[in-house]
């Protein structure tokens, strides 16, 4: 089986998901260095002033040179109760929130020591929503993958690319009559914008065309 291996991001945006469904198994990189100014620890929403970035908090320095399953998650600061509270404002009247709501909540409501196992039970719960056909796996050891075409580490940029636009279609957003539309945001933004039809609407985002 040909498999696509990728990073392992929290709550990734459209054109990380969009690769799901592309390949008939996924592995999620941990092996590999902590890499700063990326998705890892972000995720990027829509909100009615623009761009609402959220962010893990993690022990300063000592994920430097570290490999990302051994990052550590800095639970002093009340990250999760920000993070869901800020969901729920951003997200409480949009048409699919109270559907899903109760799969996203538990997740905050959890103490993660380290960023991958926090990052893992996001793509459980994503899957369990999304039900992409792709099997998720994690790798064991770094590899170098000699085609790129399923070498995905290191393709979703940061911040979001002006290109993300000729990738990802409309679809209607919270706050689009405020700001317009915001593509390529988390996958999160679909989900709770457009509900059962998130499946359907990841089949005409093209990845490449997102950086």
């Amino acid at each position: 089986m040909i498999h696509a291996t990728t990073d392992l991001f929290y709550f990734p945006n459209i054109q990380c998901v969009a690769s799901f469904y592309r390949h008939p198994q996924i592995r999620l990189e941990v092996n590999d260095n902590y890499q700063k100014r990326t998705w890892r620890n972000k995720t990027q929403l829509a909100g009615p002033n623009g761009i609402v970035l959220l962010s893990v908090p993690l022990i300063k320095g000592k994920h430097q040179g570290q490999r990302m399953k051994d990052v550590l998650i800095d639970n002093g600061q009340p990250w999760q109760r920000n993070h869901w509270r800020t969901l729920s404002t951003l997200y409480g009247k949009s048409p699919y929130f109270v559907h899903y709501a109760h799969l996203l909540e538990p997740i905050f409501l959890r103490q993660h020591t380290h960023l991958a196992g926090l990052n893992m039970e996001v793509i459980s719960v994503l899957h369990a929503i999304l039900k992409w056909p792709a099997s998720i796996l994690v790798t064991t050891d770094y590899q170098v993958i000699p085609d790129k075409k399923f070498d995905l580490r290191g393709t979703i940029p940061y911040p979001i690319s002006p290109n993300a636009t000729k990738g990802c279609p409309h679809y209607p957003q919270v706050f689009e009559d405020r700001q317009g539309f915001i593509p390529n945001c988390s996958i999160l933004d679909l989900i709770f914008c457009t509900g059962p039809e998130a499946t359907l609407r990841m089949r005409d985002v093209n990845p490449e065309l997102c950086s």
